[in-house]
């Protein structure tokens, strides 16, 4: 979510300065310093409003991650619930059939990913520590990449090789993370919550 906040702060802060070098080569070029339409005056500071919002969103996730990713959930939760009463009526006229082979290659496709466990599954970063030690146990071939689920600022990477490795890797900070598993010239993401 703060990658989007990151893209609309950049767009429009682009889309401000595209306009504002337009109205100065305007009046440049007619030497006519009258007002500017309302159009521009209402997209301006539209704009400008855009910026700021985004901006105070970014600051906002940055300061607070557990408090900003709860936040970002219960909406994520909200529009699938809202989706899903949509397509519902498509969902009910499927055959059988088409529905059985769609599970079964999504169950085929699931059972290939390699097995990287980490323990504890669910780390917390106790009240008295500020660092959480979690152990990750990599088979043979198969690379690791630990990732901020919203920044993706990488925390902690792996190595392929040739024998299983057992690494540990410490996260200072609750919130979300991507763990990136790259085996055979294919990438497969799983969920990391910290606590």
């Amino acid at each position: 979510m703060l990658l989007y906040l990151d893209y609309i702060a950049i767009i429009s802060f682009v889309l401000f300065i595209i306009m504002l070098v337009v109205r100065l080569r305007r009046i440049r070029r007619t030497g006519d310093y009258s007002n500017a339409g309302h159009f521009t005056v209402f997209f301006s500071w539209l704009l400008i409003i855009v910026f700021f919002v985004s901006i105070s969103g970014i600051a906002y996730g940055a300061a607070r991650p557990s408090q900003f990713n709860q936040l970002t959930s219960n909406l994520d939760h909200h529009l699938h619930s809202h989706t899903k009463s949509n397509n519902s009526n498509q969902a009910t006229q499927k055959s059988s059939s088409s529905q059985a082979s769609k599970s079964s290659d999504e169950s085929d496709s699931s059972a290939k990913v390699p097995n990287v466990v980490w323990s504890p599954h669910d780390p917390e970063i106790a009240d008295g520590s500020s660092v959480v030690r979690v152990r990750f146990l990599v088979p043979a071939n198969t690379s690791v990449t630990v990732r901020g689920h919203l920044h993706h600022q990488r925390y902690g990477y792996v190595p392929a090789d040739d024998q299983k490795q057992d690494v540990t890797l410490k996260f200072t900070d609750a919130g979300k993370y991507d763990v990136v598993i790259n085996h055979g010239g294919k990438t497969y993401t799983k969920e990391l919550e910290v606590n």
